[in-house]
């Protein structure tokens, strides 16, 4: 079982924001 930590979650979302932005 993985851990999510609150800074994976905020990377993951960061990359998630940048890729719309992108687009």
């Amino acid at each position: 079982m993985q851990k999510v930590t609150i800074h994976d979650v905020a990377q993951y979302a960061g990359v998630s924001v940048g890729s719309v932005s992108r687009a």
